[in-house]
């Protein structure tokens, strides 16, 4: 059952979906490759539009053009790290939001070294992450992962407050609780989404909707960040468990009906 202000965030996300089919902002998807088909189609979902360009050659210019950036650490190599860099810095220099997705932080040296550079380097608007990655990266633990996924841990909130606040960052950490916190305004949520751990790029699918909204002009960006996150718990509690992502992606985009 919905809280109360868990309606109103789904109120709020009726209207960012309005001004995005009226106004099909570009969202830049840096992504991981084995889910960027969904991710691509999560965006169309909202009414955003897609590209997915991500050689270096051409990231830059592409950024320049997009509304909103979303990078994702999926699969990273070093020409993806590049262009990570690249467009990060076009984004940060035009003020362009930036969602970030930490994949699998901390799992290895690489990973490790990709992520701690995006967040001094490029500095995103907005982190989106596990409670295992969230460990890793707020609190130096790599203990909390298994592959990309987490270990049952729950990070305190007033951790993930005082990082956020001292990086001047949105956090969006999902797992048995649901938070999102920009340091000194935090939104908790217990509705669940059992689409992240049955689904591969569950986490993704979220990103997708995380960018798109931070592309809308409507509240701020807290705001709308949470929207996302409530939105896409919310309809991801009613699929019938056939054909998972293409039912999610169909709920958003006929949202509402």
């Amino acid at each position: 059952m919905l809280k109360d202000l868990e309606k109103r965030y789904i109120d709020f996300s009726v209207r960012i979906l309005e001004d995005l089919r009226s106004r099909s902002p570009l969202v830049h998807i840096i992504s991981n490759a084995v889910t960027i088909e969904s991710v691509a189609d999560m965006v169309l979902a909202t009414g955003a539009l897609p590209i997915a360009a991500h050689a270096p050659e051409e990231v830059g210019e592409v950024t320049s053009r997009a509304d909103s950036l979303l990078l994702n650490t999926g699969t990273p190599d070093s020409q993806r790290f590049e262009s990570y860099l690249i467009s990060g810095k076009v984004a940060k220099e035009k003020g362009i939001p930036v969602t970030f997705d930490p994949v699998g932080a901390g799992i290895s040296r690489f990973r490790e070294k990709i992520t701690k550079t995006i967040l001094d380097k490029v500095c995103p608007r907005i982190v989106r992450m596990n409670q295992g990655e969230a460990a890793f990266i707020v609190k130096s633990d790599k203990k909390s992962l298994r592959g990309v996924d987490s270990l049952e841990i729950n990070m305190e909130k007033h951790d993930l407050e005082r990082f956020a606040r001292e990086n001047r960052v949105i956090l969006v950490v999902t797992g048995r609780t649901n938070i999102v916190t920009d340091g000194k305004n935090t939104f908790e949520t217990l509705l669940g989404n059992p689409v992240m751990k049955r689904v591969t790029g569950g986490g993704c699918m979220l990103d997708a909707i995380i960018a798109s909204f931070a592309a809308s002009s409507i509240g701020s960006i807290l705001d709308r960040t949470v929207s996302a996150l409530v939105l896409y718990n919310y309809l991801s509690t009613k699929l019938s468990g056939k054909g998972i992502k293409e039912e999610l992606i169909s709920s958003v985009r006929n949202f509402p009906e």
